[in-house]
């Protein structure tokens, strides 16, 4: 199906899919290869208005991953568009990524959106568990999950209370990730935890 956006009530054709519109925001357009398209932002917004809350937080989730937006894009362009279907879908799926037992941390959140891209199963964040908290505990399958940033774990203080953290949760095994590999290597991130997710039990998306 191919997405058109247009100022004009072009009818119906087949295979195409239009999203009407007043008008269209010069910040809300790019070219390319020398044909105009919507910008990433405007793009999701009109998909918003036609995609179910699980694709939408996917693509959502991998535009962000692949930097093809950034968050504060997303909120400038819906600021723009107060009106659209699908705005108040996506104030609040961006809102959830916020609160309510999301990653308290920008890097925790590209964790979370990491993880849904990815299709693995939805963990549980910002666990309690004894005297620690772990940023991602997979609990049907053991696993925990921690990001670590050299701001709050360099040195040797934190380097030895990480070994001894790691060692009281030696069921759980926790798999550490530096704040640098999320963001550079995210698809190797997510391949280990698949694997290791696998290893425990999960059959796949």
């Amino acid at each position: 199906m191919v997405e058109v956006s247009s100022t004009e009530n072009c009818g119906r054709k087949p295979g195409v899919r239009f999203h009407h519109t007043k008008a269209l925001d010069s910040l809300d357009l790019r070219c390319k290869r020398g044909l105009p398209v919507t910008s990433p932002a405007r793009t999701l917004i009109d998909l918003a208005a036609v995609m179910n809350e699980r694709a939408l937080e996917r693509s959502v989730d991998k535009a962000i991953l692949r930097r093809l937006i950034r968050e504060r894009e997303l909120v400038d362009a819906l600021d723009r568009t107060p009106r659209r279907p699908g705005v108040g879908r996506l104030r609040r799926l961006l809102g959830d990524s916020l609160v309510h037992g999301a990653g308290r941390s920008d890097v925790e959140r590209s964790f979370r959106r990491l993880v849904r891209a990815a299709e693995l199963p939805t963990p549980d964040f910002n666990v309690r568990l004894g005297p620690y908290e772990l940023d991602a505990l997979w609990r049907d399958y053991r696993l925990a999950v921690e990001i670590d940033t050299y701001r709050f774990h360099g040195g040797r203080a934190p380097f030895e209370s990480d070994r001894i953290r790691d060692a009281n949760l030696s069921d759980l095994k926790p798999l550490r990730f530096t704040d640098r590999r999320l963001a550079r290597h995210p698809e190797a991130v997510v391949a280990t935890v698949a694997r290791e997710l696998a290893h425990r039990g999960w059959k796949g998306p």
